[in-house]
């Protein structure tokens, strides 16, 4: 961890101890050895820092001297004082005892008291590390930890909350939307569903549970939508959700991938070759014979006349199923997900087992031909794939990373992604070049993300562009301030969006000079209090945008 003072006074701390600095880290000095993880500072006299084996030290002479105290066997991994007399701490026990705890203190670190969280999956799973604790008013303070579990208290630590949105205790595979607010997920032998665009889900699960659920597909009214899984179970709805009926396919692997079009004929694939057809929205099914024995992971209609099935092999197919072609692995690589654009205009991200490179094919003649590319500057392994245009195109990685082009691939970008898994599941789902929801593993959850792309192609240096956007108080209970600052003069406008991706707010704010600039989020007319909920703030210059999100709470 890391605390500056000033410009020129600040203390590091690590597994080599305190360090400190009065000269902008031209110098450093050791100031207390062990192995530390947190610090925090008051001032530049009164600091704190934690660690390894319960170590909790202080300093009032700007760490000229600590004292130190132990708090018990454990990592203690944050510290955060609000005032000279109430702080916080965050850590965990030791992998063998698997507890997530925190500290309070009123008398300056004197006395502390100890709570410990128990897991949101009880005697499921173990939920061992605290992460991160935020101070942010009296007797009020925000805890994490990992596998996206979040509490709060208001109350000096009396009572806890867990925050921590468990839509099920499974593993998510599969999501699918059908606008920004309504979608439903297969979450191992749960369907779960959302109309508030993944702020809060409701348990539409079949009776009795199947075993495990790979897949989920709803067409747009809403009411007609099928789940299938392990030991070829395929279920179908018309209400929705609310009820489903058990189809009979004849099939004993697994499926992986189910769709329709408009007139219900849809095709499911799966493991082993497993691949069925319905022309009737799913009520009878028909296997497909002798095509491939090669796993199917994905199925992508193309128009409503014809589509592709793809996997360890790509398959072609019209709308009847009465025509179908193997068009064979084109470069002996397994197919991930496609997207067809049109019958002839089809991408894929493919597995390429000679390079950690990101690998995607494409092909402009229904599949006849395949161009294989590898992005030299990506190394990742690319899950999914989808292409608004032939120049807008996205992939999601494994590794929390998500990698766009906005000039049909002659150049990649790569943004990290934030959010409550380590790594992302490989069915991310897109509405648009604009929405998309990707699931972890680990029991993490659902990312939604809101999209823009404006501008970052053209980015070149000296260009008037906006630095990191930060949004505070956040949480906050009125209208936040946004911080940024602008490296060159130039013209700069701020949005704000909601969940959904409605526009609140938005306000040109003209020409600013280079330097640190603050403005309420919203401006003028429209400032007035938001609803509680997840918001999204942009800052943009025309040639360059920064987003930031933040919570209003009550």
């Amino acid at each position: 961890d890391v605390h500056f003072a000033d410009w020129f006074t600040g203390w590091v701390v690590g597994s080599a101890g305190i360090v400190y600095t009065n000269s902008a880290g031209a110098f450093w000095e050791l100031q207390a050895a062990g192995n530390y993880y947190g610090l925090d500072f008051l001032d530049d006299s009164t600091g704190w820092a934690v660690g390894a084996g319960g170590i909790v030290s202080h300093t009032i002479d700007g760490g000229q001297s600590w004292s130190h105290v132990s708090l018990g066997d454990y990592y203690l991994s944050q510290v955060d004082f609000w005032s000279a007399s109430e702080g916080w701490i965050s850590g965990e026990g030791y992998v063998s005892s698997g507890i997530c705890l925190a500290y309070h203190t009123t008398d300056g670190g004197l006395s502390w008291d100890s709570d410990i969280f128990p897991s949101p999956f009880p005697g499921e799973y173990g939920f061992d590390n605290g992460y991160e604790i935020v101070a942010v008013g009296p007797g009020q303070a925000y805890w994490s930890g990992n596998d996206g579990l979040l509490w709060a208290t208001d109350d000096g630590a009396a009572s806890w909350e867990m925050l921590t949105e468990v839509a099920s205790p499974d593993d998510v595979f599969d999501v699918y939307f059908i606008d920004t607010m309504r979608g439903w997920a297969a979450s191992g032998d749960y369907v779960i569903y959302t109309e508030d665009g993944g702020v809060s889900w409701e348990d539409r699960s079949p009776d009795p549970e199947p075993t495990q659920l790979y897949c989920v597909y709803f067409m747009d009214n809403a009411q007609f939508g099928w789940v299938a899984g392990q030991s070829g179970y395929l279920a179908r709805t018309t209400t929705g959700g609310m009820t489903w009926t058990e189809c009979v396919t004849g099939v004993t692997g697994y499926f992986r991938d189910i769709e329709f079009n408009s007139s219900g004929f849809g095709v499911a694939c799966g493991s082993g070759g497993t691949l069925i057809q319905s022309d009737d929205y799913g009520v009878t099914w028909e296997t497909v014979p002798g095509l491939t024995s090669q796993n199917l992971e994905v199925v992508d209609f193309a128009s409503e006349s014809s589509g592709f099935v793809a996997g360890a092999d790509i398959l072609r197919f019209d709308m009847t199923g009465d025509s179908w072609c193997n068009l064979n692995s084109p470069h002996e690589y397994v197919t991930y997900d496609l997207c067809a654009l049109s019958e002839d205009t089809v991408y894929a991200s493919v597995q390429d087992a000679w390079t950690s490179l990101a690998t995607y094919m494409y092909t402009y003649d229904g599949g006849d031909l395949w161009i294989k590319k590898n992005i030299q500057n990506i190394d990742a392994d690319c899950n999914s794939i989808f292409f608004e245009d032939a120049n807008l195109g996205f992939m999601v990685a494994f590794a929390s990373k998500l990698v766009y082009t906005v000039d049909g691939g002659s150049t990649w970008q790569e943004e990290a992604l934030y959010g409550p898994a380590v790594h992302y599941n490989s069915t991310a789902f897109f509405l648009d070049a604009g929405h998309a929801w990707i699931p972890g593993w680990d029991h993490s959850g659902i990312l939604g993300l809101l999209i823009s792309t404006t501008g970052v192609s053209s980015q070149q240096g000296g260009a008037a562009s906006p630095g990191r956007v930060i949004v505070s108080p956040n949480p906050s209970p009125g209208i936040p301030t946004v911080h940024f600052r602008t490296a060159l003069t130039g013209e700069y406008s701020i949005a704000v969006h909601d969940l959904a991706g409605r526009l609140i707010h938005s306000r040109d704010l003209g020409q600013l000079p280079s330097g640190q600039h603050e403005l309420p989020a919203i401006l003028g007319a429209d400032a007035q209090v938001l609803p509680t909920g997840l918001y999204f703030c942009t800052v943009s210059s025309g040639v360059d945008t920064r987003h930031a999100s933040f919570v209003i709470i009550d």
